[in-house]
């Protein structure tokens, strides 16, 4: 092999790597923000995929639904004389607007189907949120124990420091040590907490474990600050469920006018010949007939009342999914309120407890605090910092829950279209 060539053949094997590290590196830092999170999981997601084929499939519908009945063919072998319609060829056609009546129902069953799948585009929307949400929880929560960590640990070093110099005695020593563990105990159970919800997210996005590791943003609002509560309730009537239901409800109705049809008549087209054999005295032409049924025993009548009583019903069904769905919301809407204003007042005491607590570790280090109180302190710390956290987590559960249960948009609706 020349030099020239095995030089070529390693400069490809070395570009392959490098190719090989850089997706490697662009796919692990994928996904750090909710935004592309959550389109990568509406892109792939098979509840979307599902509702784009029952679309296509009401897409056929509405060619097979203008179309008249299939012509019929019909073929005799007879031992006698054959009669007139031995061998005809047969096309019945309806006159009384049934297929126009068909193809309503078709296009309405397809227009619902639509909103269905704008439905279900909704609802994974709001889960993907939710596991963002999960997600950035658990990163907070991980550092957070990483922080409190840290502090111990340099608590510790201080302690000794004491100790040795004979400023504290050795059991205050050994209670550093003690809170320490505790901390770092508490730190290995939020890195598991995160690596689960890492691992689910990873699932969803249809990426190596391995390869996800996330810095996950917080999301900021989902809801915007002039929305208000008659708001929310007028947009319940707007929900892609909900109106894909109205659909259905004209599409009951009009079924029960498609039963009545039944009673109408029915234009025949035939061509006959009575032998397809013999070439003499045969008996073949052309037959226009009209025909319909001339008495109902009350099984037309009693289908298209059952059809109407089925419409009635459903209508009733719309009405009580929106009385709850609304009762519901305004409790949400309530709690939203109440969770906002909270979050206001936990992040002033989260920053007062924050500088209250360096101010301890600096006393401790100079003698000036007993133990008892920094760790009181510490442990208020943390606590205000949890709090603060559950806080922001809750504010966002809320707008998701309007949102998945409103015509409102989340900010990634636009794209669905697109996807």
């Amino acid at each position: 092999m020349s030099q020239t060539r095995l030089s070529k053949r390693r400069l490809l094997v070395w570009l392959f790597l490098f190719l090989g590290l850089l997706s490697s590196f662009v796919q692990a830092q994928q996904f750090s923000d909710p935004e592309t999170f959550v389109e990568a999981i509406l892109s792939r997601h098979p509840s979307i995929q599902k509702a784009d084929e029952l679309v296509q499939a009401a897409e056929f519908n509405i060619k097979a639904a203008g179309l008249q009945p299939n012509p019929n063919l019909t073929l005799a072998a007879t031992a006698g004389d054959p009669g007139e319609d031995s061998n005809s060829l047969t096309q019945m056609l309806e006159i009384s607007g049934q297929p126009a009546l068909r193809r309503n129902i078709a296009g309405l069953n397809l227009e619902a189907a639509k909103n269905q799948r704008d439905a279900i585009h909704k609802q994974v929307a709001g889960n993907a949120y939710r596991n963002w949400l999960e997600l950035w929880r658990a990163h907070r929560l991980m550092e957070m124990a990483q922080i409190r960590d840290y502090l111990l640990k340099e608590m510790v070093r201080v302690a000794k420091r004491r100790f040795e110099v004979g400023e504290i005695a050795e059991n205050e020593a050994l209670r550093v040590e003690l809170a320490s563990t505790q901390a770092e105990t508490n730190l290995v159970e939020a890195i598991a907490e995160f690596n689960g919800a890492r691992n689910s997210a990873a699932i969803l996005l249809g990426v190596a474990l391995d390869d996800y590791m996330p810095n996950p943003t917080e999301m900021g609002s989902l809801l915007p600050d002039t929305l208000d509560l008659d708001t929310v309730m007028v947009s319940v009537n707007e929900h892609p469920e909900i109106r894909g239901k109205y659909l259905q409800l004209t599409a009951l109705e009009l079924g029960a006018e498609l039963i009545r049809k039944e009673r109408a008549p029915t234009l025949g087209l035939s061509l006959y010949r009575s032998s397809l054999i013999r070439t003499q005295g045969q008996q073949q032409g052309f037959q226009v007939s009209l025909s319909w049924p001339i008495f109902d025993w009350g099984s037309i009548r009693h289908r298209a009342e059952s059809q109407m009583a089925q419409s009635r019903a459903f209508a009733a069904e719309i009405e009580e999914s929106l009385l709850q769905t609304r009762q519901s919301l305004a409790k949400v809407w309530e709690r939203l309120q109440a969770a906002r204003t909270n979050r206001t007042i936990i992040a002033r005491q989260a920053e007062r407890y924050e500088e209250l607590a360096r101010e301890a570790r600096v006393a401790y280090d100079m003698g000036l605090w007993s133990l008892t109180d920094v760790l009181q302190t510490e442990q208020s710390y943390r606590q205000a910092g949890v709090e603060l956290l559950e806080a922001r987590a809750q504010v966002l559960e809320f707008e998701i829950q309007i949102l998945e249960n409103t015509g409102l948009s989340f900010p990634t609706e636009h794209l669905k279209e697109a996807l």
